[in-house]
């Protein structure tokens, strides 16, 4: 979502005061409490089988998501969005014997998940050249390496309901989240150090246009790098689509409609 839709999503604390006093908030978060309630007991019940199998000293575990929850931080609900409540995620890896415990700061990103697991079960020459991410699998053996200089965030836009106006790219290092929207271009830039919630927007700052212009340059050549075009919702649909369900774009950007299988529908 984006703050271009419906009064959840625009920014705007103005309906936050009706949503709370009018029990919604609350009802959303017993919701919430209720989600991670019901996952803490089913990831447990994982473990608990992959113990009693006797596989737990042969299996790596991972626990991590696809999002946060905005929970009307930065006048938003839900997530589809760069800010920290919605895109800094956990991401907790177990292998025992292997790997000890210890913490890192690392930005990685989505598409270095199946590289660095493949690096991690001793695979890495055998990660397909096609393969975007990256192997860092010497992080959680506690080695030295080259890190991702930052994590890149694609923000597709309403895919849920194809409306187009939601789309924004972001970059974010240890230092900075930088972000850029489709629809006006507008530019927002944040000290995570300094501001770590991201209420001061730093992009029209003139002390800071240096840091603005070195943010800017490398999400662009990191977006070049990989083929993004940074295009509106609908072309997704149009262009990545088959009948609204099959995804018809290969690791290498080639989009054909040769080969697709029709999934079938009871």
């Amino acid at each position: 979502m984006d703050r271009y839709d419906s009064k959840y999503f625009n920014d705007s604390l103005s309906w936050r005061d009706e949503f709370i006093g009018g029990g919604g908030y609350e009802e959303t978060l017993k919701c919430y409490y209720a989600m991670v309630n019901s996952l803490d007991y089913q990831f447990g019940r994982i473990l608990e089988t992959i113990e009693e199998q006797g596989l737990d000293e042969n299996t790596i575990v991972v626990f991590t998501s696809d999002h946060g929850e905005m929970s009307t931080a930065q006048g938003r609900m839900y997530k589809m969005t760069f800010y920290e409540e919605a895109a800094r995620v956990p991401f907790l890896v177990r292998y025992k014997g292997k790997i000890k415990p210890s913490s890192s700061d690392t930005c990685i990103n989505t598409p270095d998940i199946y590289p660095t697991l493949l690096g991690l079960m001793g695979l890495s020459k055998s990660i397909p050249s096609e393969v975007e991410g990256a192997d860092l699998n010497f992080i959680l053996r506690g080695e030295k390496g080259k890190e991702p200089d930052f994590a890149f965030m694609q923000g597709m836009g309403h895919t849920f309901e194809w409306k187009d106006g939601y789309e924004w790219r972001a970059v974010r290092d240890k230092e900075y989240c930088y972000a850029r929207y489709l629809r006006d271009g507008k530019e927002l830039l944040f000290n995570l150090k300094n501001d770590p919630f991201e209420i001061n927007d730093l992009s029209s700052n003139p002390e800071y246009s240096d840091v603005l212009c070195e943010y800017r340059e490398k999400m662009q050549k990191w977006m070049s790098k990989i083929g993004d075009e940074f295009k509106n919702c609908t072309w997704y649909r149009d262009n990545w689509m088959y009948k609204k369900f099959s995804i018809m774009s290969s690791a290498t950007g080639t989009f054909s409609l040769s080969g697709i299988v029709e999934p079938l529908r009871k």
